[in-house]
Parts: structure tokens; sequence; C-alpha cells
């Protein structure tokens, strides 16, 4: 009966070995990869971006967020004009390919080409996502995200942030 039973089961346990040793070889052979990928990543935001790391307060998460903001190329020397503000969410891809950790969205790169041709330009911010994005994204609480705060996070970034750009930055309020 043992011999059965090994006869039966041995080759499907070798194979279960095999393919577990295999995945756990493509695994491995990934994760060299993408660390490869990263070790060539550079700076690829424009000098006229300024990342401030955990330093907006999100009053009602009580937490710190980074925040990542673009100003125009004439931004200092040109001390009288008054920009429009854009805000993006995930903030950590907008302008730069290390801090993305892959490709960035290149929004100082059309804004500066923008730029260069003579067309309006802008104040660009781009909020880091949270750790539970979905909930800060999703305006209102539902069966699949019962911690949604998205109307939370509209009203500070409408209300708390643009205030705090106004004050800090010449924005078209």
């Amino acid at each position: 009966m043992k011999k059965i039973l090994l006869r039966i089961f041995l080759p499907g346990l070798i194979l279960s070995g095999l393919f577990v040793a295999y995945k756990f070889y493509c695994h491995f052979k990934e994760k060299e990869r993408r660390a490869a990928y990263y070790e060539n990543l550079i700076d690829t935001a424009s000098p006229t971006v300024t990342v401030l790391r955990d330093s907006i307060l999100i009053g009602y998460q009580n937490e710190k967020r980074t925040i990542h903001i673009y100003v125009p190329p004439n931004y200092d020397t040109d001390t009288t004009t008054r920009y429009p503000v854009m805000y993006f969410m995930d903030g950590e891809s907008a302008f730069n390919d290390l801090e993305n950790m892959g490709p960035e969205w290149q929004i100082d790169e059309v804004i500066n080409a923008a730029f260069a041709n003579g067309q309006q330009t802008a104040i660009v911010v781009g909020i880091n996502q949270a750790e539970d994005r979905d909930a800060e994204y999703t305006p209102f609480v539902n069966d699949d995200n019962p911690n949604a705060h998205g109307a939370e996070f509209a009203s500070w970034v409408a209300t708390e942030l643009k205030g705090w750009m106004d004050s800090n930055y010449r924005t078209r309020s």
C-alpha cells in the first residue's frame, strides 16, 4: 500500500517542489532586476521644484504630508506676477523619476516648454499619497471603503493647503 501511495504522490511532491523553487528563482531575479533599475534612476526634477518633506499638517488626520512645489522658471526674477495654482494628487509621481521610483509625469518639463514658447505658466503642487490612498479619494463611506474621507481631504486641499499656498507663494487667489 505504501508503495502505491508513493508512486501516486511522490511525482506530485517532486513537481510541487520544483515549481516552488522555480517561483522563488523568478521572484529573486525580479528583485534583482528592480534593484538594478532603481539604482540607475536619476533626479529628473526641474531646479524650480521644491520638496517639503513631512511638513504640511493635514489637521483632520493629525499627520504631516510631503508636498512638491513647482514654480515657473521666472518666478524669482519676475516678482510681480501672480500665478494660478494646479494641485495634483500622487505628488511623488509629478516631477521626478527618482522620487516616483519610476517614470514621472513630466509636469515640470511640460510647463517649462510652455514658458519657453511664451505661454502662460502656473505653480504646481503635488501632494504625496496617503498610505490609505483609496480612502482619501473616495468621497463617502461605502461598503467597499468604510474608512473613506475624500470629502475631508478635498476640503483640506481647498481651504488649508490653498490658504497656505496663498500665504507663502504669489498665487492668484
